[in-house]
């Protein structure tokens, strides 16, 4: 399947750049769509996260974890402890 994608990818891409060469934007733009069809109906066909569901969380031998979040929402009460932390002084 992967061989066959790889053939299909690379006449489109071909055609694309042959079109995009000749100021074809319309007909580049239909080989644009068809190689991001190509793409869409072979990961539909393998369908990736399906295998992910299937090892419910095990990933050869190791556990997946989530990563701690790098922000979090800030609220009000938490803006008022900040201005009076490191609001320092202000001059009027």
């Amino acid at each position: 399947m992967e061989v066959q994608l790889k053939a299909d990818c690379a006449r489109v891409v071909s055609q694309y750049r042959t079109h995009l060469r000749q100021t074809e934007f319309r007909k580049a733009l239909k080989a644009l769509r068809e190689l991001w069809s190509l793409g869409n109906r072979y990961l539909d066909s393998r369908a990736p996260w399906a295998q992910l569901l299937e090892l419910d969380g095990d990933f050869d031998g190791h556990l997946f974890e989530l990563p701690e979040l790098l922000f979090r929402r800030v609220e009000r009460a938490d803006v008022e402890a900040y201005r009076r932390r490191f609001g320092g002084e202000h001059q009027a």
